[in-house]
């Protein structure tokens, strides 16, 4: 069963104190619209409606206000309006269906690649490629620069000219030579062999059926 949004909040929430709908998208960490989404949802009773200073129409709750509305049950009356609300913000107020989740997921992929293309700057790319270019492996030269060889290797799997580069430097692991017979077969790969040759002629080789 899905939680109410105030669920996961409620150490937080003091009963004695007074919320106004500022605070509560400070607990939850959305905006005050998304907050007015929730009240037109049903999902925050017990606010009280007083006239702002001004002129206007300012809502406030008690803390035992939200600590019962943390309690209610999610159903077809009381649940998250999504007609309303992004998949982001669905997904930050609880909601696991599909199309929340895959919007989650996305960002944290990109949130990662991001990470990724930060960590691996430009002199440090520069670094790894002549590291394996003077003949350590991809994962050697990755520990020697201080990055890990899965982000190496996520940053080439979307740079298209950084994975050429990748694979040029990695011709210097060639156990043979390229003039050498057995260059770029698969035999030389299962005899240790992990130039870039080998390891394009081994991929090639599993591709078959």
């Amino acid at each position: 069963m899905q939680l109410h949004p105030l669920a996961t909040v409620v150490d937080r929430i003091d009963p004695r104190g007074s919320y106004t709908t500022r605070d509560i998208a400070d607990l939850l960490r959305v905006s005050d619209s998304t907050v007015h989404s929730l009240l037109g949802g049903h999902l925050l009773p017990g606010g009280r409606r007083r006239t702002a200073p001004g002129g206007g129409v300012r809502w406030a709750w008690t803390g035992r206000a939200l600590l019962r509305a943390a309690q209610l049950r999610m159903d077809t009356r009381r649940r998250l309006p999504h007609q309303d609300l992004s998949p982001l913000t669905l997904w930050r107020l609880g909601c696991r269906c599909e199309r929340c989740t895959a919007a989650h997921n996305d960002r944290d992929r990109d949130r990662r690649r991001q990470l990724a293309d930060t960590v691996l700057t430009e002199d440090i790319r520069r670094q790894l490629l002549a590291t394996v270019a003077a003949g350590a492996p991809a994962s050697e030269a990755a520990a020697a620069v201080g990055v890990s060889a899965q982000r190496v290797y996520g940053v080439a799997s979307r740079d298209q000219e950084f994975a050429a580069e990748l694979a040029e430097a990695g011709w210097s692991l060639c156990a043979a030579g390229r003039a050498d017979a057995r260059c770029s077969t698969p035999a030389a790969y299962r005899d240790g062999c992990r130039g870039t040759g080998c390891r394009l002629a081994r991929r090639e080789a599993n591709r078959r059926p």
